[in-house]
């Protein structure tokens, strides 16, 4: 699965994203995600309610969701919304604080409007 089958409603479903703490945890997951009941029981024992995309590099929070390698702000814009953001800029010119007052997408996504708009 490609960044870009991965939906707002499957973060939704897999993620809680606090907006104004900036933390990402991760919920209890239904068993469809799992080949096994072993496997399942033991993600949700050890994750459920667990800070997510905790590891940072290059003062950017990483993480996976769904075998993808994301960015942190990136889901949390996207569970925000709706869809996954252009360019980021943060407010206070910390990558690491993804709280979604502090980030703004200095590049929307193209929309037939703006297509539109731009020919």
């Amino acid at each position: 699965m490609s960044t870009a089958e991965i939906t707002q409603e499957i973060v939704q479903e897999l993620l809680h994203y606090d907006k104004v703490m900036g933390e990402l945890t991760w919920k209890p997951r239904a068993r469809k995600w799992f080949d096994s009941d072993q496997d399942w029981r033991r993600w949700n024992n050890r994750y459920a309610g667990v800070r997510a995309f905790t590891y940072i590099n290059g003062n950017r929070r990483w993480g996976c969701i769904v075998g993808q390698n994301c960015l942190a702000h990136r889901v949390a814009w996207l569970h925000s919304n709706g869809h996954w953001p252009g360019k980021i800029r943060f407010i206070n010119g910390e990558s690491i604080d993804i709280r979604l007052g502090n980030m703004i997408d200095t590049k929307p996504p193209i929309t037939p409007l703006r297509k539109r708009l731009a020919a």
